[in-house]
């Protein structure tokens, strides 16, 4: 997720039209129209919405889930047995048990083997160790970077609209105080280690930060800052009426180019080295609230997570866009962070409360095999972004973002120390 704007709580659902493009306005319209035929108890043309989207997204664990429902309250058993237990293969740990919807189901024997199943996803996967903890409990961080050169991680604020760095063992200093130069709610941020840079992503949600003027709303921002000097050497803004924008993660090439998701817009956007100006690179329905962002190890693709539904991937010379292919017997939704490492991608499902890393195939247009990083600690409460650093991939554990209240304000009873986890990549 991308700090308290975000929640989009959040790009759970679909409902139909044409199924082979959905933009993010379709997505979230047509979740209120099977909302109100679920509610209405016309659940026929409910479970007709969620087929068809699971043609677009085979591999949408709560989509699965939700038809199963529908499925058992329209009589269809088998169809909800083999929807249940595709959307629990997914990760999606579900209390079946304890949803009147299902109890006609209970006493067959293929309930039981679901029910087997759930019980064996919710084993903990505990690859990880606390690599320190940050003392700033107000931070709120959801984006971090990390600088090879000085060996130091940048953290940014979603609450105080600032920015932290800390040295490896987690000792503090400020880099930007709070909505210097303009900083909203901080978001992704990427070092460019040659050229001394810092990038930020900064924008203004609903509710707004406090203090904040609520007018700002949908406004978004790319920062450029001198890492030497901490000084701010260029941003590029966006407002617009009547179409937001949230930039949300970005990803550097090594010639210094600048790729930028929006969420809210459905739009990847470019600064290119020498052309000190924000100009679109690509805007597309097939992107569905378009979050983490990596770049092949050729440079020639950009590999774009949509929260509300999987990978796709961006050809940098043609603009062709392809979803990333995967057996479907895993899922690649959910992702906030994504980054590449080694001819595989690490995402971080904050949606399904895990880190996977997705292996790939020579070309890199298919995910061979998953494997669960860190998955039932109690540790990981909304999991956010994370770096690379060598062979091991440092991460925001548990972002108190579950701690706001409905004005924006934070309530400090909620809030948790933020714990930085190391898991190896060895």
């Amino acid at each position: 997720m991308r700090g308290k704007v975000l929640c989009a709580l959040w790009v759970l659902f679909v409902v139909c039209a044409p199924v082979d493009r959905l933009s993010y306005d379709d997505f979230a319209a047509r979740l209120q129209k099977v909302a109100e035929a679920e509610t209405n108890g016309e659940y026929g043309e409910a479970v007709d919405g969620f087929t068809q989207l699971l043609r677009v997204i085979p591999a949408h664990p709560r989509l699965c889930y939700r038809a199963a429902r529908l499925h058992a309250l329209l009589g269809n058993e088998e169809d909800a047995l083999r929807l249940l237990n595709k959307a629990v293969g997914l990760g999606y740990v579900a209390s079946p048990d304890q949803d009147s919807v299902f109890l006609v189901l209970q006493t067959l024997p293929t309930f039981a083997a679901i029910r087997d199943k759930i019980e064996a996803i919710k084993q903990p996967v505990l690859n990880s160790t606390t690599a320190f903890t940050l003392a700033e409990k107000a931070l709120v961080p959801e984006g971090m970077a990390y600088d090879p050169v000085d060996e130091r991680f940048y953290f940014g604020s979603t609450y105080r609209c600032k920015i932290i760095w800390t040295d490896t063992e987690g000792n503090a200093s400020v880099f930007a105080e709070e909505k210097q130069d303009g900083l909203r709610t901080v978001l992704g941020m990427k070092v460019d280690a040659e050229r001394r840079i810092l990038w930020v992503n900064s924008a203004v949600g609903s509710p707004p930060p406090q203090d904040v003027n609520p007018e700002e709303v949908g406004w978004s921002g790319l920062f450029k800052y001198d890492l030497r000097t901490g000084r701010l050497i260029q941003k590029y803004t966006i407002h617009e009426e009547g179409q937001p924008h949230l930039f949300n993660d970005l990803a550097l090439n090594d010639e210094g180019d600048v790729f930028v998701t929006d969420s809210e817009s459905g739009t990847l956007y470019v600064v290119r080295h020498g052309i000190d100006e924000l100009a679109l690179f690509v805007k597309s329905g097939a992107f569905l609230y378009p979050n983490g962002i990596a770049l092949s190890a050729d440079e020639e693709k950009i590999y774009v997570a949509n929260s509300g539904s999987e990978i796709f991937i961006v050809d940098i010379g043609t603009k062709e866009i392809s979803r990333l292919d995967h057996p479907d017997t895993f899922t690649t939704y959910g992702i906030d962070g994504l980054y590449y490492h080694e001819n595989s991608l690490v995402g971080v499902q904050n949606l399904l409360g895990r880190v996977s890393r997705f292996y790939l195939n020579p070309g890199g247009n298919r995910a061979k095999r998953m494997e669960i990083l860190e998955a039932n600690n109690p540790i990981l409460d909304i999991p956010t972004t994370g770096a690379v650093v060598g062979n091991a991939f440092f991460y925001i554990a548990n972002c108190p973002l579950r701690a706001f209240n409905a004005d924006g304000s934070l309530d400090m009873s909620r809030v948790q120390a933020v714990q930085i986890l190391r898991v190896g990549l060895e």
